[in-house]
């Protein structure tokens, strides 16, 4: 659970310390809920930039929820966004009113492989890495 100072959420994750990230196929998956924001709020997902120093947005998906949705998006992977195999995702309101809480059940990043010859593809997922 993650609870606001002075009705904003700010919290941030680095990934890659103990695996190392593939360049390609990476998705995040977040199941989760908030609860408390104002009218209009989300909480934002964010990428960190490595070249411009600055956070880009992923989605703009949690919002006040009384049960648990899952978020999947897929990660860039390009060198602006990994740097040493690491990336950083942030959680962010948009907002300033309420109290806001956010409740992160799973946070997964997994690399997605598909492979198949002339039928249907087979999916296969790799959990890399988990809060």
């Amino acid at each position: 659970m993650i609870t606001a100072a002075g009705g904003q959420i700010d919290a941030a994750f680095t990934f890659g310390e103990d695996t190392a990230l593939p360049s390609f196929g990476l998705q995040m998956v977040v199941v989760g809920r908030a609860s408390g924001l104002g009218y209009g709020d989300n909480v934002n997902i964010y990428q960190w930039n490595y070249t411009t120093s600055s956070w880009d947005t992923l989605v703009e998906e949690i919002s006040n929820r009384a049960s648990d949705s899952t978020t999947r998006n897929f990660l860039r992977t390009d060198a602006d966004h990994i740097s040493g195999d690491q990336l950083k995702l942030r959680f962010k309101n948009s907002g300033i009113d309420g109290t806001p809480i956010l409740y992160i059940d799973q946070l997964n990043l997994e690399r997605l492989l598909v492979s198949g010859e002339g039928g249907a593809p087979s999916w296969s997922i790799t959990i890399l890495s988990s809060l």
